[in-house]
């Protein structure tokens, strides 16, 4: 299975252009499959197909190839953009499928290429060629874009709108390549959206880079390989190509399970192919299944025989008639044995039985549902004829009808999905998606085997556990196979949101309240902390809210506060000792349509926050030996919390234990160590405490110099004298002592 033939890839003279085909009633953009394992191989009959040739709607044109197939307007069947000439800006056209297998009369650009109405209205060309032209839905949103390459330039998108109308955006996201065409277009990582791979220059194994779809419109850093061209990360690692060119790589979902894979071919050789495992990695098998063909690229890939996978239509060789066959895919990455036609190349068995082929060659068929029944026709084009079609017979299921209509609005979010088709099927392989269609966002993803999933013959429905959010637009998707008739033929999926597409909900309900997660926050804290989380009562379920702070009653205090998103935040730093509530008002606006709003005021806590006591340097002084307990001073300290009890504490500097502390009160405890001789100083660390929080500082103490008296030092020993005679007697200098330094003494005689 290929879930949206996106990647199926027809060759026209040596360059690949990526034809969408449309399946089923719609061909879009990749659909969002993410298949990761191989799936079963259902056991079911064959298909009964068959193939006829009826008259083809088409123009001749000068040079048959000039043309791609595209759904342009957006309404599920393949349009024709086309050129008749090889004159720039002359004969380009555009004819619209009516979805019956007629197209209307050919819409004409003017004479310098530039459509003047319809849906590609002021888009210009100079060239129709395959080439230039890729079809590629770039930004991801469900439908068709044009890829315009030129050489060592970006080239242009013309951005399909999806309304009918396309605007040319004059650039792109892609590199600038030497060789514009050296690129593909595939799901390489199967996360649902299309990532380019590519070549600048055309030095073997040289310039070759990976850029992944970011699926809106933009593309991430090129991943590149080394010089060798071996990716050594990303989605490819280990993964070498030579060259990057349009007539070696097919996009093939050859094992059928769900992703896409490359298809290298050679001359003279099977090929390789490069195996995408459904999980963002790749393996290089190294061969193929495929026989090897005098001439690779003659092939194309298509379900031939409508069971839902891709088959094998090739040449061996480049004599007209001759080495035609088919080979049909097993299904699970095998194929059968070579169904050939004659020596005339006409089939005389199989799904292509009477049908003659004279060369398979990549300028001359598109594989192209150009009757819109949902299985792929051939379209084989000839310079200066219209060339034929090559109808596929018969038709796979298709829908007839859906509950809620296409189209339909005011359905009820809870609703259940109904769709009837026009025939019995049962269930195959594959999802469903629901897709919310403003951003093309898959919503939930239902195995088709899921009990969600109920029915019989005609009519399933699909039970949704996704609550759908009110006034929002849904579309459902589906992928190929994922309903098969009894005859063994699948049905092709939705690809588009143009098929099952519907708007929920009635008129918009105000809403009713608002709630803050948590209304407290702790003081100190900076601008920008985070109160609480706001979330909204609507009687409409699932839309979307926005919030503003706004004047009215409660607003007092809303400049102190900041929203972002839904969360309410601080912007200024709180004191609980300063303020300790708030009052702010806030707004709440839904989504509906007219936006409704509801108000309402809170109270905002201010949380105390247990802060440390402050205390400053501080001076004394005292008399030398002074008494113990006598006061030296009060100690200051403080604390922001009111109401705290403060204790005191000496830390250190405290020689001899000179002081205590008596709660604030410094006094002398030691008043022998208060000597000014011996130490003039004291630097106390003094610690403050609330009992969790301390903080400290240096208290100076200054020991003031008191005046003592002189001592005796040595006694003078007993003197005898002579009565009536003279006497004399020098002291010695140590005899008296002082502890003032340096001291002048004064000696008197007393009787």
């Amino acid at each position: 299975m290929f879930n949206n033939y996106l990647a199926r890839c027809t060759r026209w003279g040596g360059w690949l252009v990526l034809v969408l085909l449309l399946i089923g009633e719609s061909l879009q953009a990749t659909p969002p499959t993410l298949h990761t394992t191989l799936k079963p191989v259902l056991l079911r009959p064959l298909a009964a197909v068959s193939y006829s040739q009826p008259t083809n709607p088409f123009p001749s044109l000068s040079f048959g190839a000039r043309r791609v197939y595209y759904d342009v307007d957006a309404d599920g069947d393949q349009d024709m953009l086309y050129q008749d000439g090889n004159v720039s800006g002359v004969g380009i056209s555009l004819i619209r499928n009516n979805g019956n297998g007629t197209f209307g009369s050919p819409i004409n650009a003017n004479g310098s290429g530039t459509f003047t109405s319809g849906p590609l209205n002021n888009i210009n060309f100079t060239n129709i060629t395959l080439t230039s032209i890729f079809i590629v839905d770039y930004d991801n949103d469900g439908d068709e874009d044009l890829v315009e390459t030129v050489n060592d330039d970006v080239g242009r998108i013309v951005r399909n709108n999806g309304n009918g109308t396309s605007t040319d955006l004059m650039t792109s996201p892609f590199p600038s390549l030497s060789f514009g065409a050296r690129r593909v277009y595939y799901d390489v990582d199967a996360d649902g959206d299309q990532d380019m791979l590519y070549q600048d220059g055309n030095v073997s194994g040289v310039g070759i880079s990976l850029i992944r779809n970011n699926g809106n419109g933009t593309f991430g850093s090129p991943i590149n390989a080394n010089g060798s061209g071996t990716f050594t990360s990303g989605p490819l690692n280990n993964v070498t190509f030579t060259n990057i060119t349009l007539s070696s790589l097919f996009i093939v979902d050859y094992d059928d399970d769900g992703d896409q894979d490359l298809v290298e071919t050679v001359n003279d050789d099977v090929g390789r192919i490069v195996r995408n495992n459904g999980n963002g990695t790749s393996t290089d098998l190294t061969t193929s299944p495929f026989p090897s063909l005098s001439f690779g690229a003659r092939r194309f890939y298509f379900d031939v025989d409508s069971d839902g996978d891709q088959d094998m239509l090739y040449q061996d060789g480049n004599v007209s008639g001759v080495g035609i066959s088919l080979i049909l895919n097993n299904g699970n990455g095998t194929f059968g044995s070579p169904i050939n036609a004659n020596g005339s190349g006409t089939f005389t068995s199989g799904p292509l039985n009477n049908i003659n082929f004279a060369n398979i060659t990549l300028t001359s068929i598109f594989v192209v549902d150009y009757d819109n029944d949902g299985d792929p026709d051939l379209v084989e084009t000839v310079n200066d004829d219209v060339g034929r079609v090559i109808r596929q017979e018969g038709s796979q299921p298709k829908i007839t009808s859906t509950s809620p209509a296409d189209n339909a609005t005011g359905v009820n979010p809870a609703t259940n999905l109904t769709l009837t088709f026009d025939r019995s099927v049962s269930k195959g392989n594959g999802n469903l998606y629901l897709v919310r269609t403003s951003d093309n966002v898959i919503v939930e993803t239902v195995p088709v085997g899921n009990a969600k999933v109920t029915g019989s013959g005609t009519t399933w429905v699909l039970d949704p556990s996704t609550t759908l959010a009110n006034l929002t637009a849904y579309a459902l998707r589906a992928d190929e196979e994922v309903f098969i008739d009894t005859d063994g033929r699948v049905f092709a999926g939705i690809f588009t949101n143009a098929l099952f597409n519907f708007t929920t909900g009635t008129a918009n309900s105000a809403p009713t309240d608002i709630a803050l997660s948590a209304s407290t926050v702790a003081e100190n804290q900076p601008g920008g902390t985070a109160v609480g989380t706001l979330s909204t009562t609507d009687p409409d379920v699932g839309q979307s809210f926005s919030y503003s702070l706004v004047t009215g009653g409660g607003s007092t205090n809303n400049a102190s506060f900041q929203l972002v998103g839904s969360q309410l935040q601080t912007a200024a730093t709180f004191n609980y000792e300063a303020q300790s509530s708030y009052s702010i008002r806030i707004r709440t606006t839904d989504n509906g349509s007219p936006a409704l709003t509801f108000e309402k005021s809170f109270t905002i806590s201010v949380t105390n926050v247990n802060e440390p006591p402050t205390i400053s340097p501080q001076s004394f002084t005292v008399n030398e030996n002074t008494p113990n307990t006598t006061p030296v001073g009060t100690v200051a300290a403080s604390d922001p919390d009111a109401g705290t009890t403060l204790s005191y504490s000496i830390i250190s500097g405290n020689t001899n234990g000179a002081f205590a502390l008596s709660g604030n009160s410094l006094q002398v405890a030691n008043s022998a160590a208060l000597n000014f001789e011996v130490t003039p100083t004291f630097s106390l660390s003094i610690g403050v405490s609330d009992g969790a929080l301390t903080n400290y500082a240096l208290i100076t103490i200054t020991i003031s110099n008191v005046n003592e008296a002189p001592s005796v030092a040595n006694a003078i020993p007993p003197q005898s004298a002579t009565v009536g005679s003279g006497f004399s007697y020098l002291i010695p200098a140590n005899t008296f002592t002082d502890t003032e330094t340096p001291a002048s003494l004064t000696l008197s005689v007393s009787s």
